[in-house]
């Protein structure tokens, strides 16, 4: 196993340890590899508080034209996937939540339907999958202001 593959290894066991990735993003731009400025601009998106737009939509911008250039099967290993879950929902809210998660979500009217009936007969139901932290925090808070409970896992704050 040479070095690359070990810290993909690595990133995939603790995919939201951000200080591996910065590690990672040292090793691959010493080697002049634009995957490791795709790892800083992720990390660096995640960890800013709210920039100006500006600011952030240039930085989205470019972590977009790296994304286009770069690896989809190491963008697969290194990306972080972070679960959107419903657990619960206020039933006076019942439509409120479904239309958030036909928003977030895109998915049709009947599929929304069959997930929230399946918190009849499941504790828990996962609504979608994301990339980012930012992502997972901006639907958690969405469907929260809906009436839903959820979480986000692995946890983001």
């Amino acid at each position: 196993m040479n070095d690359d593959e070990a810290f993909v290894q690595a990133i995939a066991v603790n995919p939201n340890d951000d200080t591996l990735r910065l590690v990672y993003a040292d090793w691959l731009e010493e080697r002049g590899d634009l995957r490791g400025e795709y790892l800083r601009l992720d990390c660096l998106l995640d960890s800013l508080p709210a920039p100006p737009r500006s600011q952030r939509q240039r930085l989205e911008d470019r972590l977009a034209d790296i994304t286009g250039v770069v690896s989809s099967e190491w963008l697969e290993k290194v990306g972080r996937k972070i679960d959107i879950i419903l657990h619960s929902y206020k039933r006076d809210w019942k439509i409120n939540v479904i239309k958030v998660i036909r928003e977030v979500t895109g998915l049709g009217l009947k599929e929304i339907i069959y997930l929230v009936h399946a918190l009849t007969t499941n504790p828990a139901v996962v609504v979608m999958q994301v990339r980012s932290k930012r992502e997972a925090r901006r639907i958690k808070h969405t469907m929260k202001m809906s009436g839903a409970v959820v979480s986000a896992v692995p946890e983001v704050d």
